[in-house]
């Protein structure tokens, strides 16, 4: 079953214009399927450029003008959800974080990949993650709206909610046009 459904995702994968990035578990790949604790495989795509764009993931000027890879999560050969790495601008420097949602395109995780600024590291804590778990309307996604600060963090803080909301945008329009590689 698991192998018909990667042949079935490969398959996809051509479809939609998207390459593939790798497949099999690096320990980068592990961290990130720890954010949908259920999952026991995956598949790493690269969006095509086209609809990187399109879909605003990726924006000339910006730490997030690249590649995008998209992370499709399986738990017993069942699609569980798609986790999407992002940068975001604190006070000083960018710093790397992922986010997972589920299937009814809900947060379910959250964890800061890569912080290297001396200031606001606090947006690292499970606290203050966990405000966006559940959450799948983008206009619940803001700070001092849905979420709550951080003392020492504001700049990264509104950063970080800013691009979730943005990739919640950008992961329901790819849904909705089927991009986003469910079966």
């Amino acid at each position: 079953m698991l192998i018909r459904n990667l042949i079935m995702a490969i398959v996809l994968v051509s479809a939609l214009g998207l390459s593939h990035a790798d497949i099999g578990s690096s320990s980068e790949e592990s961290r990130l399927l720890n954010l949908i604790p259920a999952a026991d495989s995956s598949l790493t795509y690269t969006l095509s450029d086209s609809l990187a764009y399109e879909s605003q993931l990726s924006y000339p000027g910006t730490p997030n003008d690249g590649p995008v890879n998209v992370t499709v999560a399986y738990g017993s050969g069942s699609l569980l959800g798609w986790i999407v790495e992002r940068w975001a601008m604190g006070r000083y420097e960018p710093f790397l974080f992922a986010v997972a949602v589920d299937t009814s395109l809900a947060v379910s995780g959250m964890t800061v990949l890569e912080y290297r600024s001396m200031y606001g590291g606090e947006i690292q804590d499970a606290g203050f993650l966990s405000q966006f778990f559940g959450l799948s309307d983008p206009e619940q996604i803001a700070l001092g709206k849905g979420i709550d600060g951080v003392s020492g963090a504001s700049f990264s803080a509104r950063s970080i909610a800013d691009e979730t909301r943005y990739t919640l945008m950008a992961l329901q329009w790819l849904h909705s046009i089927g991009s986003l590689g469910e079966r």
